[in-house]
């Protein structure tokens, strides 16, 4: 096989990759499916289940996103994170009302320090885009 057989190889694969790339969204909603979904992703995503196939192609995309995320984390930091939510789910409504005030009023800056100083930022688990 020269190199002139095996360029158009590839360029025949990634031509055919671009052309299913470039199928409308719908072409791709059964594959974002509940039933599709991995054992693993159901049970992450398991919340969503009722309604999941309803959801706009968007979002199942968004939290299919979130939920590889999510297992991807360290066991630690995943009860970390479960630690303090549940900490914010015993507040009652006014104090939740309170504190979302509270971070809502601190500017950017402040809220980048706020970030900063999380263990989620310590230990590298913390995005740049949730500190923007």
């Amino acid at each position: 096989m020269t190199s002139a057989d095996l360029c158009r190889g590839r360029c025949a694969s990634r031509l055919l990759l671009l052309s299913v790339l470039a199928l409308p969204g719908a072409a791709w909603a059964n594959d974002l499916s509940w039933a599709a979904l991995s054992a693993e992703q159901q049970v992450t995503l398991a919340d969503f289940e009722g309604r999941w196939d309803a959801l706009d192609e968007s979002r199942r995309a968004h939290l299919l996103d979130r939920a590889e995320r999510w297992r991807s984390l360290p066991d630690a930091r995943r009860q970390a994170i479960i630690a303090r939510w549940n900490e914010l789910k015993a507040l009652s409504p006014e104090a939740r009302q309170a504190l979302r005030q509270r971070w809502n009023s601190l500017s950017t800056d402040e809220r980048r320090e706020a970030l900063s100083a999380s263990p989620a930022a310590q230990d590298g688990t913390l995005t740049t885009s949730l500190a923007n």
